[in-house]
């Protein structure tokens, strides 16, 4: 399963925040603020791969369909920042490094000009194997 969000051409440039994943009774962490995913483990989550066409911006994220253990409806939230100048991107790597130190003197100032949109999407797994409420009753 693919997860794109496209940006089109009301920002100058885009980076994908912090994602994660709810349902009626959990929540799962996707991504930090830097959109470097925290579930790496069985392409549950992977990087996003960004790509520009003209004047779009696209995110994709190659993922595993999969559901929480008490329900199948999945809803994923992405902070979405749109810069006015030049985003921030932090790159990713799959092996954990140290992090980089930030002071209040090499903080880009460019990050004030950031529009923060929450983008939400919603999928339902069907899973024959799991019992409906009235085959648990029986």
């Amino acid at each position: 399963m693919v997860y794109i969000i496209r940006v089109s051409s009301l920002a100058i440039d885009a980076r994908i925040g912090q994602c994660w994943a709810r349902d009626e009774q959990s929540t799962l962490q996707l991504s930090d603020d830097n959109g470097c995913s925290m579930q790496l483990a069985g392409n549950v989550w992977n990087h996003f791969q960004r790509q520009q066409h003209h004047n779009i911006i696209i995110f994709q994220n190659q993922i595993k369909a999969w559901a929480f253990p008490t329900s199948n409806d999945v809803n994923i939230f992405c902070n979405l920042h749109t810069c006015h100048i030049t985003c921030h991107h932090m790159p990713c790597n799959e092996q954990r490094q140290r992090r980089n130190v930030i002071t209040m003197n090499n903080i880009d100032d460019d990050d004030d000009d950031d529009d923060i949109h929450v983008i939400r999407t919603n999928f339902h797994v069907h899973n024959k194997h799991k019992p409906t409420d009235e085959e648990e009753d029986e």
